[in-house]
């Protein structure tokens, strides 16, 4: 998918389609007409319509750009004709340019419309690359696709451009090089996850909990401030890839890593988010443990000091092995439930922790 669109001249989107038995070479009667019968060129090279320029109406809100194949197909073109029900849009590195004579730009669609996308995200500082990559993935999170298995493939080549600009590994929606940020990925929309069922598929892996691509849903990112903020270190050497890493859907990870206790009561409960809505019970769990990825350092003095940091963690459930592992409460098989944002205080520090596999 990769190299058949960025390869291609010009791709023609037929954005006015409501399904593929649709065509979309026409012009309802409640569409504007010609330019030419709507506009009066001023001598100075200026045109005044009477109409607006609606691209993201039109375009990013049409019935196209609601599937989740379109946005890496999307991206990866070269330059986009759009055939609308109101005109007609051409997309390409230079802006947006309308039926009308207007041109437009934007921070998102510069990305967008990146001919040698993502060519642009190199050009931004290291806060902005995140979160336009975020943003991508925020983005295809809310798009449609008739079957959830695709959720890994149908960006894959997306993906793999990224990993190769960024000069990183991108699997199931986790860059590597911005590793603690992307784990930290969160349920959005107020509306809770649901777990893809992978087994039976033509998917050769199930996709593991600590990837989004693992439900059903829209994302978000937790809201990490930078500059303040004391990463794990050891995060990166439990973050093991195995495989092919220039393609992410063939790519496996050993993520063993350190779990400690956590204990919440009362409105601190509300400092952790499961990522879905059943999860919420296993706060009872005696077994459920925290990865710490990172802390906000807010300083203080004396007894005060580290009191009020912020740890970043993810949430995590033991997978027994076996029924004898359940009830000896010895199973360091793992899956992620949720992301929290928890004190000092509430976090057994003391140790090492247990060594845990987040599958």
């Amino acid at each position: 998918m990769e190299a058949y669109y960025s390869s291609a001249y010009c791709t023609l989107a037929a954005t006015s389609a409501q399904d593929a038995n649709a065509g979309f070479l026409f012009r309802p009667e409640s569409a504007a007409p010609p330019r030419e019968e709507r506009c009066v060129r001023m001598p100075v090279g200026l045109y005044v319509c009477p109409f607006v320029d609606t691209f993201d109406r039109d375009v990013e809100d049409g019935v196209l750009n609601r599937r989740g194949w379109v946005l890496q197909e999307r991206a990866l073109s070269r330059r986009v004709l759009h055939f609308t029900a109101n005109q007609v849009y051409w997309e390409c590195g230079k802006g947006i340019h309308c039926q009308t004579g207007t041109k437009m730009r934007s921070s998102t669609q510069q990305l967008m419309g990146d001919p040698q996308f993502p060519l642009a995200l190199l050009t931004l500082v290291k806060g902005s690359r995140i979160g336009l990559f975020q943003h991508f993935f925020e983005m295809y999170s809310r798009l449609d696709l008739t079957y959830s298995t695709d959720r890994p493939v149908a960006i894959a080549g997306l993906e793999a451009r990224l990993a190769r600009a960024l000069k990183t590994t991108v699997v199931y929606g986790i860059v590597s090089r911005y590793l603690h940020r992307s784990l930290l990925w969160q349920r959005g929309g107020g509306k809770p996850l649901h777990r893809i069922n992978y087994r039976g598929s033509q998917r050769d892996n199930v996709v593991p909990s600590w990837s989004w691509m693992a439900y059903t849903g829209e994302i978000g990112y937790m809201d990490v401030p930078f500059a303040t903020v004391e990463w794990n270190r050891s995060i990166y050497d439990a973050w093991n890839a195995k495989g092919d890493t220039s393609n992410s859907t063939a790519t496996t990870i050993e993520f063993n890593v350190a779990a400690r206790r956590f204990t919440l009561r009362g409105d601190d409960i509300q400092r952790v988010q499961f990522d879905m809505e059943g999860d919420k019970g296993r706060i009872e769990d005696d077994r459920v443990r925290c990865v710490v990825l990172g802390r906000s350092v807010f300083g203080g003095q004396g007894q005060e000091q580290g009191q009020h940091d912020e740890y970043y963690v993810l949430i995590v459930s033991p997978i027994p092995r076996s029924w004898a592992d359940d009830l000896n409460g010895t199973s360091t098989t793992y899956e992620r439930v949720g992301v929290g944002q928890l004190l000092k205080s509430h976090i057994s520090l003391e140790g090492p922790g247990t060594i845990v596999q987040i599958v």
